[in-house]
């Protein structure tokens, strides 16, 4: 094309023709291989034509539209101002000109009115942008193969005004034309990867915004079959594998899954590594693996993830356009990042930047913008870290009055609104353990109290909020209150643990958790509600994951003879769970299909408690014939719970500390404090239990009785069964007087009592059958199998 265009004449009709279509041309071709020189090119040759041209021209507009999205393709990539003002303004002339009507213009003038946006964040071009795409949609046939991808500009531009505005209508409105646009797209069309891409985000903004693991699925969904879609070298695969690591990384901060991190930090790697570093998306790129990498070092504590975060944050700084929202994204995450380094190693250098950073996250931030919450929160935090080494009571304040407004900033129904109301929580607490200001302990009730009763909050939040509220309760003596809040949390456990994590992550997602059900145990015995009740809350925490392994693997025989079909349905889900190497997704499902069998099941005769806590009847029976005792630790009371095949008392262990308790275990005993340790825990526990049971004298006569001993808190790595004055002579020690072993549950124990019971009763057999096998490859001989032939008749097969 360029030789045909060099060949013609400078006055023939044919060459603004020629120059407009090789414009066309290169900016296709820059799509694919990202050369910026092409689009010059493209600029050039498209401006020529328009001049070339007279505005009565049937393709005037035509070529002023092709002039504006080459300026637009060129402004995306080199974030140069003057391009997309130069865009916006050829877009404009195309609209104003006789042939106004062609919705294809309409639709390049809303695109880049939305790229600068993006740039400026003014709010009236991205108005103007739905409405110069909206009347694009109105006027095109719905059949017509242009329809969607206008529709796909459309609801690019709702999400960006739902980012800036925080309206839910505008996003759930992106969200439907976007699923309309998939469903119009061919598979193997240029727009179905973008089309999925942006489905995918709109899906995650809802999941912030409305926090459905649902439709967090979805993102990941979409945006890893955008990923496949994709191919190898299209300049657009970075973006789109940011996208799916973002949606993974969010799916690790709700689940707590390390896998999804760890794929989430393998699609920003990839995404860096192909990207070039002049492109104006890098910094967003680097910026997306430095927040994966500070998500590793909390779960890992390996300070060198945290440093490369830091660093690759720098980087995003100096590389970062003039974009107000990025640059105030970056400084936050810079501030959040230093903080926590600061918090680890102590530097002050860190302390001191982390402050500056967040401060210009906040002011380079609109106030009504939803972003600001979030700023206000980490400028708050900043000054809390900076209070709990210096003791500076002008930090705290700092702290409390920037996370105050963050938390007023914030819409009543946003899922994150009680993360910061915890925040809040903590510095009044902080204050009011240095000022006693009733003020600052009524305010944090009453924000903690808002976070537990808030529809939106996430559970582990609402736990947490629920835990911090009883605290004061529990301070106040306030027993009924600390109880019912106590008691309602413990409830909520099981959905912050969903069986589809892996076994290991629950655990570290309920470590964070620790001391709830102790807590909630002490609170009922402290309001009288009577032991099993205290019992049966501790069990439920306890047993969380404990139990939940059991109960994939509880014996069915019993809902096998009754209910055959049923048994056979139960078993295929709980195989299926128990393969942790499913797709997280199915996983789910299968999570669901489980817990709808339980309550068919649990609908049966003789099978209403199927999987459930033991009741207090059966809590003896697993108390039968050796006793149980439960150590509750808290950190204001401990008791021992001792349950016999007759009943359940509760001893209160005054002696007993959990301070002490915690230090001893954080801190091995030296040869010569262990016999003064020992002594004490004999003093404050054994003694008074094994007096509770009638053990008050060393065994003579080779009859030892047999303790179960279910310790809690740090009582769980000390060796109860050691407890004792080990002088020469003394018979004052558990070891004297009693057989002790050890479990994690009580549920442990009566599911071990029940496999006895059915062992020991077994099904009846008629028949058994030997095989003689002499020789077993991989195995030693077994010589007397040549006497399976002399076992008498009725014994053989």
């Amino acid at each position: 094309m360029k030789t045909a265009i060099s060949l013609t004449p400078d006055d023939s009709p044919d060459l603004a023709d020629r120059l407009n279509n090789l414009g066309l041309w290169l900016s296709t071709r820059f799509e694919r291989t990202d050369m910026v020189e092409d689009l010059d090119y493209a600029v050039e040759a498209a401006k020529k034509a328009v001049k070339l041209t007279p505005e009565s021209h049937q393709h005037y507009a035509g070529y002023l539209n092709n002039l504006a999205n080459s300026h637009g393709k060129r402004f995306q990539r080199t974030s140069t101002v003057d391009d997309i003002n130069c865009a916006i303004e050829a877009s404009s002339r195309a609209v104003k000109s006789k042939s106004r009507k062609h919705p294809g213009f309409l639709n390049s003038l809303g695109v880049w009115l939305c790229a600068r946006f993006e740039t400026s964040g003014e709010l009236m071009d991205l108005d103007h942008s739905i409405e110069a795409v909206r009347r694009a949609v109105d006027i095109t046939s719905p059949s017509h193969p242009d329809r969607s991808a206008f529709l796909n500009t459309l609801g690019t531009s709702l999400s960006r005004k739902f980012e800036r505005t925080d309206s839910v209508k505008d996003l759930n409105e992106a969200l439907d034309i976007f699923t309309q646009c998939l469903g119009a797209t061919p598979r193997d069309g240029p727009n179905f990867a973008s089309t999925l891409n942006n489905l995918g985000i709109c899906h995650g903004m809802r999941f912030e915004r409305a926090g459905s693991i649902a439709d967090l699925d979805h993102a990941i969904e979409r945006t890893h079959e955008s990923v496949v879609s994709t191919p190898h070298g299209h300049p657009q695969l970075p973006n789109r594998l940011n996208s799916l690591g973002n949606q993974l990384r969010a799916r690790f901060q709700r689940t707590g899954a390390t896998q999804d991190l760890e794929h989430a930090i393998d699609a920003a790697e990839k995404a860096i590594k192909i990207a070039t570093k002049t492109h104006p998306h890098y910094p967003t790129y680097l910026s997306s693996l430095a927040n994966k990498l500070s998500l590793r070092f909390e779960r890992t504590n390996e300070v060198h993830h945290l440093d490369r975060a830091i660093e690759l944050i720098d980087e995003a700084i100096q590389g970062t356009p003039l974009s107000r929202d990025s640059l105030a994204a970056y400084y936050n995450n810079l501030g959040s990042s230093l903080r926590t380094r600061y918090e680890k190693v102590g530097r002050e250098s860190d302390i001191a930047r982390a402050i500056e950073a967040s401060n210009k996250a906040v002011d380079l931030t609109a106030r009504d913008h939803p972003d600001i919450s979030s700023y206000l929160n980490t400028l708050g935090n900043v000054f809390g870290s900076r209070f709990h080494r210096t003791d500076s009571l002008d930090d705290l304040d700092r702290c409390i009055k920037n996370i105050t407004k963050a938390v007023e900033a914030m819409p009543q129904d946003h899922p994150d609104r009680s993360v910061i109301i915890n925040s809040l929580g903590n510095g009044l607490d902080k204050r009011f353990e240095v000022t006693k200001s009733a003020g600052d302990r009524d305010s944090q009730m009453q924000w903690l109290l808002q976070a537990w009763n808030s529809k939106a909050a996430a559970p582990s939040q609402k736990i947490r909020a629920a835990g911090s509220a009883a605290y004061v309760y529990i301070q106040r003596k306030e027993w009924a209150k600390a109880s019912a809040l106590l008691r309602e949390a413990v409830l909520l456990l099981p959905k912050v643990s969903p069986r589809f994590l892996a076994h290991a992550d629950r655990q570290s997602l309920l470590s964070s958790l620790s001391g709830l059900t102790s807590m909630a145990a002490a609170a009922a015995l402290s309001a009288n509600k009577g032991p099993y009740e205290a019992l049966r809350l501790l069990e439920l925490g306890r047993g969380l994951i404990s139990g939940f392994v059991m109960d994939i693997r509880t014996d069915t025989s019993e809902l096998n003879l009754e209910y055959p079909g049923l048994a056979k349905e139960f078993d295929r889900v709980r195989d299926e769970m128990a393969t942790w190497q499913r797709k997280q997704e199915r996983f789910r499902k299968a999570d669901e299909e489980f817990d709808v069998l339980l309550q068919e099941v649990r609908g049966k005769f003789w099978f209403e408690t199927f999987l459930l806590p033991p009741t207090e009847a059966e809590l003896m029976i697993a108390a039968t014939p050796d006793p149980i005792i439960v150590v509750n630790v808290a950190f204001y009371r401990c008791d021992a719970f001792i349950i016999e095949g007759t009943g359940i008392t509760t001893i209160e262990l005054p002696d007993l500390s959990q301070r002490r308790l915690r230090a001893w275990a954080s801190f091995p005993s030296a040869r010569s404090e262990l016999a003064s340790r020992l002594e004490w825990l004999w003093d404050a526990l054994g003694h008074p239990c094994l007096n509770a049971l009638s053990l008050t004298s060393p065994v003579l006569d080779n009859k030892w009785p047999h303790i179960w001993w279910i310790p809690t808190d740090a009582l769980s790595c000390i060796p109860i069964h050691a407890a004792g004055r080990h002088d020469q002579g003394s018979t004052e020690t558990v070891l004297d007087r009693a057989m002790s072993s050890y479990a994690l549950t009580i549920k442990s124990l009566f599911h071990g009592r029940k496999r006895e019971l059915v062992s020991a009763r077994g099904p009846e057999r008629k028949s058994a059958l030997l095989v003689p096998m002499r020789n077993t490859p991989g195995s030693g001989k077994l010589p007397y199998v040549l006497e399976i032939p002399g076992i008498p008749l009725p014994f053989r097969v």
